[in-house]
């Protein structure tokens, strides 16, 4: 009778065990040849508890191939260096459908002895891959940073082919990722398309003391499409939280949804356009959805969208989110440009945004058509045959958009007016949709002849309008004189 030797493989059911390839679970000797040789084959490995010494990169080059680790399983990280080619990974993904799989916080992936390699790193050709259930550790006190910031991240996804569609399709799900010099999750090129991560804790990223440490929880520059960051907590990480850019590469489709993000040295969610970012003109990210966040006690402000010169961010959905004690705002829109490189089209609502330092929920001038919050404008007063000038006591405009409908508020007071013929208001912030004057709700008038109950419409397709009386169902035109005040409110729609 032959007896046949039993391996560990058989003994815990998967396809391949590292101890049949001679790894050593005490971590005292590498076991970088025993993970090659278990992953070269596919399938699922097996990493049964001990401590597992990875001086040198694991590869993992055949599709669907699963690392599958068990609870209290340690692989220390290091010997890899942070160089372009060949790739600094200490575990490289060159295959599809390959997954790493933890049994919960128990499973450590660690950086150990200063290494500044990513701990993962996705690179062409792949797609679906899966990294979920375990911790990340990247050691950061023994870390040296360097102005190349592609490294010193827990997870790295790189894609970047020109006019290519291959797409990463890749999940992050409940992984704690803590204490590395640059990021926790990053994102690079145009390939990084169909990112989802969630359930995450990302924390203590960045080191304060080093200027080439960036420091952001989750970064995508030259973001992919299709990108999901869910129900993650982000915290105490030197700059951003969650930090986006299309860096000159479009994109479209993203939702920021349901995460708590705390205690950042900038904002908590920022999408920023702008040169050095490689922000390039009329072309920037469209389509966000930034809705159920919590976003508290960050130096910068809960959420920010920015764009400074070039780049575009264009329908954004700001909704439902909290935005607290941020030491400069809650909710900020900035643009500094003119179209096309501005953010347009936003719709802010249902948002609670207090105690934070100098504004709640505001847009800056450039920001064009954004629906839920007030904005002003400045009104203008001059007469139809020649328009002249006056001298203002005073003179506001408010409104705001729902849908394609502007809801305005105007007040000037006026003397030494120069202008002649009728009144005639301009400055409003669009032009009105229709050919014929658009009646406003309410007109009040003093120091102008009117006959009659005074009216005002913008003109269509005009940021102005004529006002006007309507006596026993005829309408005349209300001339202008030197001195006189008037307090408008009322609605229009608008060809925008």
């Amino acid at each position: 009778m032959s007896l046949t030797k039993a391996t560990y493989s058989m003994i815990q059911g998967a396809a391949y065990n590292v101890l049949d390839f001679g790894a050593d679970p005490t971590g005292v000797a590498s076991s970088v040849t025993a993970f090659n040789n278990s992953v070269a084959n596919g399938g699922t490995v097996y990493v049964p508890s001990g401590t597992y010494k990875l001086d040198g990169k694991v590869t993992f080059s055949v599709d669907g191939t699963t690392l599958f680790l068990a609870a209290k399983t340690t692989l220390n990280v290091s010997g890899v260096a942070a160089t372009q080619s060949p790739f600094g990974a200490q575990l490289l993904i060159s295959a599809n459908n390959c997954a790493i799989i933890g049994s919960g916080p128990s499973s450590l992936l660690q950086n150990v002895l200063g290494t500044y390699a990513n701990t993962v790193t996705v690179i062409p050709g792949y797609s679906k891959f899966l990294i979920r259930d375990l911790t990340m550790d990247g050691g950061k006190s023994l870390v040296t940073t360097t102005s190349d910031d592609t490294f010193g991240a827990a997870i790295m996804f790189i894609g970047y082919t020109p006019n290519t569609t291959t797409d990463i399709e890749a999940t992050v799900d409940n992984v704690n990722i803590k204490n590395y010099a640059q990021y926790g999750v990053s994102m690079y090129g145009n390939q990084t398309n169909g990112i989802k991560i969630t359930n995450c804790t990302i924390r203590e990223i960045g080191i304060a003391a080093q200027a080439n440490s960036v420091g952001a929880g989750i970064v995508a520059a030259i973001a992919g499409s299709d990108l999901n960051i869910s129900n993650n907590t982000i915290k105490n990480c030197k700059q951003n939280g969650i930090f986006i850019s299309s860096a000159g590469v479009p994109s479209d489709n993203h939702v920021i949804s349901g995460n708590n993000i705390h205690q950042n040295g900038g904002n908590g969610i920022a999408y920023l356009e702008q040169a050095n970012y490689g922000s390039v003109n009329n072309v920037g990210i469209e389509r966000i959805a930034v809705t159920g966040n919590v976003s508290w006690g960050n130096t910068r402000s809960g959420i920010q969208f920015n764009v400074d010169t070039l780049g575009k961010l264009n329908r954004i959905n700001i909704t439902g989110n909290n935005c607290c004690d941020n030491v400069y705002g809650g909710i900020e829109l900035n643009s500094t440009n003119t179209s096309p490189n501005i953010i347009t089209n936003v719709v802010i609502s249902g948002n609670q945004a207090n105690a934070n330092g100098t504004i709640q929920i505001a847009a800056g001038q450039y920001v064009d058509f954004v629906q839920g919050i007030e904005r002003s404008f400045t009104p203008v007063i001059s007469g139809s045959s020649t328009a002249g000038v006056g001298t203002y006591t005073s003179r506001s405009g408010t409104y705001t958009i729902t849908d394609n409908i502007v809801y305005f508020q105007l007040e000037c007071t006026w003397s030494a007016h120069t202008g002649t013929g009728n009144i005639l208001i301009s400055g409003f912030p669009y032009a009105a949709q229709n050919s014929e004057p658009q009646p406003t709700g309410w007109v009040f008038t003093d120091g102008l002849t009117i006959t009659g109950q005074a009216t005002f419409g913008l003109v269509g397709n005009t940021t102005s309008g004529p006002l006007g009386a309507v006596n026993n169902g005829t309408y005349s035109a209300v001339a202008l004189d030197t001195a006189a005040s008037i307090r408008i409110s009322g609605f229009y729609f608008t060809t925008t």
